[in-house]
């Protein structure tokens, strides 16, 4: 039995039901790598005029907002859910048409609206949570999971945040029944613009399971799971939420690369900086295929149907157009799946053109895959921007009050790596060779380089690894804090010829064969990971530990050996054996 919010100390169950799985013309199976495969897509709907949350349905309020239709059997629809945000606020209405009778009270009428908070799919204690009524009569509370089967008690939702009992007429019956109508903040439900880049480069949203329950009629209904509060790994409506909510008609016209918004992250040097619990990034150039994404309602509001992308390179070149061609994933409501689309210019000057209103695509605002490798772009800081056309080719202009312009330091070179020479007390060592480790302070030091001849070099480290996936650190460093602008704003070339480690000297933990990795990353993005997340270069010793010291023993064959033909490749044995 899972604990409730109407008894503090108690607990209250909901008679389960089963239902049939249906699917509705109005609901969209969403079908994603990053979402579970049973979600229930609802599309935006971007809020025109906010609906006053009076209890009270008034003509045209709600008719701007998505009709979701909850089905108790396939040729009756029981109840509908309205949604439509804006800015700064989710609205919904819970449109209960099956609930003819007027229960007095929140103990005989009630509702849940369960949130999968952070979109992982799991119950996560202090962060998932819902709205209902309290057996202290408040109509309009939250509460927190505190497991998949206890909550907090009754707690004030948010101030901005609001739900009202209504009783009457809805545009959905005109019988009159019992409806909730909410204006939940969007912060509240943890899809505050900071965290919207969880969809990678997709629309943001919100996971939703809904109940209605009364005592007269008799109804205990939950949707699209079966219960009032699900473990999140159920299937739950997956609400989109209308971009231009994050994106306002007078905001910049490139929001940003991948999961890197362009303002304030991406420095007018073309660097990203940005420290978030999704995306850590200091100082880091960009390379590798970018995702670049920017706000086709705002290019619409322009008047704009198509556009072209222009660059210029400031350390010199003649400027042009990017002319690149990728593929994207338009929505189909018929087939219910997501086509494949090619995308590249639609006419001979270039231009790309903006998508209708009416379509829904796998990544919105997506303006141009770059594909910053090819030999066509010589490394350096690219200067973006975006010139505008209606459907016949007339030029639309652009408000001087609004950035078009996004600079980006393209780097494609990844770092450079060698482990000149291995010194035992001083002495080089050879690859392959077998030395005898004697006591300390004897020990190994490593003439080692790790460069970047762009400055974007991210870190290195040397480690020796040995046996069964054991392993034994030398020596590590990275730009950041020790090495920022060393070389020059934001740069770093790393070093060369640095003999570690700078202390004692390295010294085996036991007899082995050991292989020494010198491994380093470059800060390069391609807006959502490094580009160069890994470089090595290795050598490989067999170490012998113990308390004889001996000079390094070569493993190549030689001639003449004791009990081994001449010229026979055998390894010569010490002197006896």
């Amino acid at each position: 039995m899972r604990a409730h919010p109407r008894r503090a100390a108690g607990g209250f169950a909901f008679r389960r039901l089963m239902l049939p799985a249906l699917a509705c013309m109005a609901v969209l199976v969403f079908v994603s790598g990053a979402l579970a495969a049973t979600d229930i897509l609802v599309q935006p709907r971007l809020a025109s005029k906010a609906p006053r949350i009076d209890g009270v349905v008034s003509k045209g309020e709600w008719e701007g907002a998505r009709v979701t239709p909850l089905p108790l059997r396939p040729t009756k629809k029981f109840a509908v859910l309205r949604t439509m945000n804006d800015s700064n606020f989710l609205y919904i209405l819970l449109d209960a048409l099956g609930d003819t009778g007027n229960s007095r009270g929140v103990a005989a009428d009630y509702y849940v609206l369960a949130f999968d908070r952070d979109l992982n799919h799991k119950v996560t204690p202090n962060e998932d949570m819902f709205y209902s009524s309290c057996q202290d009569g408040r109509q309009f509370i939250k509460s927190y999971y505190l497991s998949a089967a206890s909550f907090t008690p009754c707690i004030t939702p948010e101030k901005g945040s609001l739900g009202r009992y209504g009783f009457g007429p809805t545009p959905d019956s005109a019988t009159p029944h019992r409806f909730y109508e909410f204006r939940i903040l969007l912060s509240e439900l943890g899809a505050d613009h900071a965290r919207w880049t969880r969809f990678f480069g997709g629309l943001p949203g919100v996971r939703l399971n809904v109940t209605i329950r009364s005592s007269s009629p008799k109804i205990d209904y939950s949707y699209p799971t079966n219960y009032p509060w699900p473990d999140m790994a159920d299937r739950m409506f997956l609400i989109q939420l209308a971009p231009s909510s994050g994106l306002p008609a007078t905001g910049d016209i490139f929001a940003g690369v991948g999961l890197i918004p362009a303002t304030p992250y991406i420095d007018n040097l073309g660097f990203a900086n940005i420290n978030t619990a999704y995306f850590t990034a200091v100082d880091a150039p960009f390379g590798g295929n970018l995702s670049i994404f920017g706000n086709w309602g705002n290019l619409r509001s322009y008047g704009a149907a198509r556009y072209k992308i222009r660059y210029q390179r400031r350390e010199g070149g003649s400027p042009g157009y990017l002319i690149q061609t990728w593929t994207n994933f338009r929505y189909n409501p018929v087939t219910l799946k997501w086509d494949p689309v090619a995308i590249g210019p639609v006419d001979a000057e270039g231009r790309y053109a903006i998508p209708p209103v009416g379509e829904t695509w796998y990544y919105p605002n997506l303006l141009v895959n770059w594909q910053t490798a090819n030999p066509l772009f010589t490394e350096g800081t690219y200067d973006l921007n975006l010139e505008l056309f209606d459907a016949a080719g007339n030029p639309k202009a652009i408000p001087a009050s609004v950035l078009n312009n996004l600079s980006l330091f393209i780097v494609n070179t990844p770092p450079q790596l060698k482990i000149n020479r291995v010194l035992y007390n001083d002495a080089e060592v050879g690859a392959c060779q077998i030395v005898n480790q004697g006591a300390a302070p004897s020990g190994f030091q490593f003439d080692i380089s790790a460069t970047d001849s762009k400055g974007a070099l991210g870190g290195f480290n040397l480690v020796g690894i040995y046996g069964n996936n054991m392993s034994s650190p030398v020596y590590s460093d990275a730009y950041n804090p020790g090495h920022r602008n060393e070389d020059g704003a934001n740069r770093w070339n790393g070093e060369s010829n640095l003999v570690v480690p700078v202390g004692p000297r390295w010294r085996a933990p036991t007899t082995c064969g050991y292989s020494f990795i010198l491994s380093a990353w470059s800060r390069v993005l391609n807006g959502y990971g490094l580009v160069f997340p890994y470089v090595d270069y290795h050598v490989s010793l067999t170490i012998q530990t113990g308390a004889v010291t001996m000079e390094p023993v070569e493993a190549e064959s030689c001639a003449g050996c004791e009990g081994a033909p001449t010229g026979s490749g055998a390894p010569c044995k010490p002197a006896g054996l």
